[in-house]
């Protein structure tokens, strides 16, 4: 289990970056969402359910924005495209398929009784 850290309260002064300030305001939903839920656990009232949902959708849209700015899709695309240009040509593959079968009549045989 994590321990609490109290969060500290911002001022117009504050600096950094947006990144930064992202993951503050991510952390300050999430915990709003925890304590929503342990509401919901002991007190299930619509407002809260509401609350909870609104909760929910303002993290998921969060998430995006982070990785919108991150770049994560073109990442993921780019990753995609290194596996894509790694993968064997059909030709190869016919090979490895026909040596593979070449393989497998010599074992069979040899293990065949000879009548």
């Amino acid at each position: 289990m994590s321990e609490y850290v109290a969060s500290t309260k911002k001022t117009l002064d504050d600096m950094g970056t947006r990144f930064g300030h992202l993951a503050d305001f991510q952390d300050y939903l999430s915990d709003g969402l925890v304590v929503v839920g342990n509401s919901l656990a002991r007190y299930k009232n619509e407002s809260d359910v509401e609350r909870q949902k609104s909760l929910e959708a303002a993290v998921a849209l969060l998430k995006v924005y982070q990785y919108n700015m991150a770049g994560y899709d073109q990442k993921k695309w780019g990753f995609n495209q290194m596996l894509d240009s790694c993968a064997p040509s059909a030709a190869t593959l016919a090979e490895i398929k026909i040596d593979r079968l070449k393989a497998a009549e010599s074992a069979k045989t040899k293990t065949e009784p000879s009548a």
